[in-house]
């Protein structure tokens, strides 16, 4: 029989700007460690870890998170070189001194009193850059939009991507998250909101081009009490491993299921040997549209 836990999940700027929990399908007996850890291509590698929580209504087993007291090692396959944790950061990061190598396969291990050993492998892809894009703003009932066409060359092989534009504040040196839709009949396997993720079904090993579309993002202009001039957007591709793909695309769908009363919980993706939560590597092409 299922049983529904609670789980937090940190996908960073990927999807979600903080610590979400989330009800999750788990075992009927017992807590897990919970290990959230996406690393990005010439990034410090660090990693989260909680608990799971059982379900509302039954005893609780204290804070969720794991910030201290816990052994995290990391081995390169490629060089034999063996990473320990040598501090925690502000934000409850186990943090290690190397950078994600493209091409290396990283494996994890986690020991914490009183749970099984947690361990895990992945490893860090290439950089799929956009060779070019266009847009193009266009009136659509009485309001404005942009199309948004990119153009990639896919690798031979399965591969796995996610999408994301942001706008960029240059007054209060911040940025959001943009929503992209799409705007082409498509075999593409699109999902998210704010992130789109696909993989190259229908387009292996080839050149693809993708059209979008979005609302222009405009500052306030306070004398005049209008949105005048445009912002400028950021827009980063990533290139995901499989285990990756399937973490974001399953906590997506179960975080928006999440507040549903009548909805089911999702089973969220997991690569973690006696434990949950995802150990999967990634990397991104970035461009900016003026």
């Amino acid at each position: 029989m299922n049983k529904f836990i609670a789980v937090i999940i940190i996908l960073g700027s990927f999807q979600f700007s903080c610590k979400k929990e989330i009800k999750y399908k788990g075992d009927p007996e017992g807590a897990f460690i919970v290990v959230n850890g996406l690393i990005e291509a010439d990034s410090i590698i660090q990693i989260s870890l909680s608990k799971s929580k059982p379900a509302i209504g039954e005893q609780n087993t204290g804070p969720s998170e794991i910030t201290s007291d816990a052994n995290l090692s990391i081995v390169d396959q490629m060089t034999g070189e063996v990473f320990t944790s040598n501090q925690i950061s502000s934000s409850g990061y186990y943090l290690f001194n190397t950078t994600a190598k493209v091409g290396h396969q990283y494996n994890i291990s986690v020991d914490y009193s009183n749970f099984k050993t947690c361990t895990s492998s992945t490893k860090i892809p290439i950089s799929i850059p956009i060779n070019s894009w266009d847009t193009l703003t266009f009136q659509e009932n009485n309001s404005y939009k942009k199309t948004l066409k990119i153009v990639l060359n896919d690798p031979s092989g399965k591969n796995y991507y996610a999408l994301k534009l942001f706008s960029i504040d240059t007054v209060t040196n911040s940025q959001d998250a943009v929503y992209l839709s799409v705007t082409e009949n498509t075999n593409l396997n699109y999902d998210g909101g704010s992130i789109l993720t696909f993989d190259d079904h229908g387009f292996d090993g080839t050149t693809k081009t993708m059209n979008f579309s979005f609302y222009p993002i405009k500052y306030f202009d306070t004398v005049n009490g209008s949105y005048n001039i445009e912002k400028s957007y950021r827009l980063e591709l990533y290139h995901l491993t499989e285990e990756t793909y399937n973490y974001v695309v399953s906590t997506w769908k179960a975080a928006m299921n999440n507040d549903n009363f009548f909805g089911e919980p999702v089973k969220v993706f997991t690569n973690i040997k006696n434990g949950l939560g995802i150990f999967g590597g990634m990397n991104k092409s970035v461009i900016y549209i003026q």
